[in-house]
């Protein structure tokens, strides 16, 4: 069994890596940082799904989607929350904002 190092989570689950990160790197990370770790995959195919393009086309389309939700959250002013902060931690300020980010990714009108 391999190390955990405090990430609260069973080895299988850290095993799945995105741009050399497991999900509790990813979760820990600002969200700015973690648009960062983002772009790549949006631009070029990510190494080892050569040999399945339906794999890469779906890891490109999430990639893309929540590299988009990210930059609402940037735009507001969030980059430095992560997101292993529980919505209870949140300031009133930080909480309306993510409730605008919401409603402005979800393409309401009127």
């Amino acid at each position: 069994m391999a190390p955990r190092h405090g990430k609260r989570l069973r080895p299988v689950a850290l095993s799945v890596k995105f741009a050399g990160h497991d999900v509790a790197e990813i979760s820990s990370l600002p969200l700015k940082p973690l648009h960062a770790v983002l772009e790549p995959g949006i631009k070029q195919a990510i190494p080892g799904h050569a040999a399945n393009p339906e794999k890469a086309e779906v890891t490109r389309r999430i990639t893309a989607e929540l590299a988009d939700r990210l930059s609402v959250l940037m735009n507001l002013g969030l980059g430095y929350l992560s997101l292993e902060r529980t919505t209870p931690k949140l300031s009133p300020g930080e909480l309306q904002r993510l409730r605008l980010a919401t409603q402005l990714h979800s393409n309401l009108f009127g």
